[in-house]
């Protein structure tokens, strides 16, 4: 069966899947930088203020509280005066508890009282506002006494901030320690992001049902095909004959399907190009990514149809044999990869070719093919491709040894089945087609394809193709 649908459905779902969890992540993690950076700068800014307010008044007894005790402290008159100050300082913001510390860690003040006289000299924060560094984190609090009273379920930027009243570069007296409200901020974040997931799956739906429904229409031209010619075939005796009809019929159906395909894909495509065309920059930046994603998946798309179409124009027709000079042949190759030879650094050497009888244009195809994928799965180094041949009886065989990535063993025969990949498209573009490709010029030549490789030391293709009376006998040097 015809697995067009299914690796459609599956890729694509994945995609919407993957697009989603990544742009919540990044969006989350940009906004809560954000929120955590504005919340920071408040509390240092709120902090000046208060201190240049209490500072001149309250200063002698926040820096030296003296032997008074804990307790003492807690019920000394400056300490009312102060929270009473500090009230009115933040009413109606959104500042729900401020404690301040001397140089030596101990809770000169705090909102709550009881805190009074706790020693935070080993809090990492102290430290570093004691060092002349605000230092903060935000945290979820499931009750939280706060200057109105016992507060439930809020989250909170807490800040400790250097208190310095001779200015900027003055010495650090004491730190302050802000409590500030983003409980709001945060849930107007959850419903932003619930709005921009949800948008875009329902964008990337639309596409995916838009291009389900022309893969589906595909497939059931396909199966309706195969199931006329099988109830035509039952008249054959012999299994491996329908067997054969039967696969010729599907190789035919996919040349059709593909090329039917080729332009609903293609208007799809156009409108989605002319959109990032006409209205780039002109909608919000998530409606420019949103097309931008239309335009990438459109395009694999196209490229995966394109290749549908090769591979089913090689199985539809026949090869028109013919002397081929592979020399030349490896000539015009060579040609055609020039620009990804040079941008690539890549060292072609080709060995003296044989004439063959063969089909010209699909033996160009086959060196294209597997010197095209030697260039493109390199290690990072300029790549450096062999192509020797030599006989063997009654056959040439050739061969294209590389030092690219090199192939895990245990996919040597599956590499040349359609759609099998080793590598994500995302480490290296393609469809998985182009050794399909190869593997079936090869077995329409008569000759049969192979690969010996290692993992990080390259890989060598080899194939044969049989030797005719008319071919010489012999390589002919070019």
């Amino acid at each position: 069966m015809f697995k067009l649908l299914r690796y459609f459905s599956l890729t694509s779902l994945a995609s919407i899947v993957i697009v989603s969890v990544l742009l919540a992540v990044f969006y989350r993690q940009m906004a809560m930088s954000d929120i955590f950076a504005s919340g920071e700068r408040h509390n240092v800014a709120l902090t000046r203020v208060l201190a240049n307010s209490i500072w001149p008044q309250f200063g002698a007894f926040l820096t030296n509280p003296g032997p008074l005790s804990d307790d003492a402290l807690r019920h000394h008159a400056d300490t009312a005066r102060l929270r009473a100050a500090l009230a009115q300082a933040v009413d109606g913001l959104s500042v729900l508890k401020i404690k301040i510390y001397d140089r030596n860690g101990r809770t000169v003040f705090s909102s709550e009282a009881k805190q009074i006289g706790e020693d935070k000299s080993k809090n990492a924060g102290y430290l570093a506002a004691r060092g002349g560094v605000a230092a903060s984190e935000i945290t979820h609090r499931d009750k939280f006494s706060a200057f109105e009273g016992v507060i439930e379920n809020r989250d909170l930027i807490s800040s400790y901030i250097p208190v310095r009243p001779a200015g900027p570069d003055g010495p650090v007296v004491g730190v302050f320690e802000l409590y500030y409200d983003v409980t709001d901020m945060l849930q107007d974040l959850n419903r932003a992001q619930l709005r921009l997931v949800g948008g875009v799956v329902l964008l990337l739906a639309l596409l995916y049902g838009a291009l389900f429904l022309i893969v589906r229409h595909a497939e059931k031209l396909l199966q309706r095909q195969a199931a006329e010619r099988v109830a035509a075939q039952q008249a054959l005796a012999v299994q491996a004959q329908d067997l054969a009809r039967s696969n010729a019929d599907l190789e035919q159906f996919a040349y059709v399907a593909s090329h039917d395909l080729q332009e609903p894909l293609r208007m799809v495509s156009s409108y989605a190009r002319l959109l990032a065309k006409r209205y780039h920059g002109r909608l919000d930046a998530d409606a420019d990514e949103f097309i931008t994603f239309m335009v990438d998946g459109a395009g694999r798309m196209q490229s995966l149809i394109a290749d549908l179409l090769l591979y089913s124009r090689v199985n539809s027709k026949p090869p028109a044999l013919q002397l081929t000079d592979c020399q030349q042949v490896l000539a015009k190759v060579h040609h055609d990869l020039s620009l990804a030879i040079k941008e690539s650094g890549a060292e072609l050497t080709i060995a003296p070719l044989p004439t063959v009888t063969g089909d010209p244009s699909q033996l160009g195809q086959l060196f294209l093919n597997l010197i095209g994928n030697a260039i493109k799965f390199r290690n990072g180094t300029a790549p450096k491709i062999q192509v020797a041949c030599a006989a063997q009886g009654a056959q040439w065989c050739f061969s294209v040894a590389d030092n690219g990535i090199g192939i895990n063993p245990e996919f040597g025969e599956r590499v040349f089945e359609i759609f099998q990949r080793s590598h994500t498209t995302a480490e290296y573009p393609g469809s998985g087609i182009g050794l399909a490709v190869c593997k079936k010029i090869v077995e329409r030549h008569g000759g049969r394809i192979w690969l010996e490789s290692e993992v990080g030391k390259g890989s060598t293709f080899s194939f044969t193709l049989p030797a005719h009376a008319g071919d010489g006998g012999v390589p002919l040097v070019g």
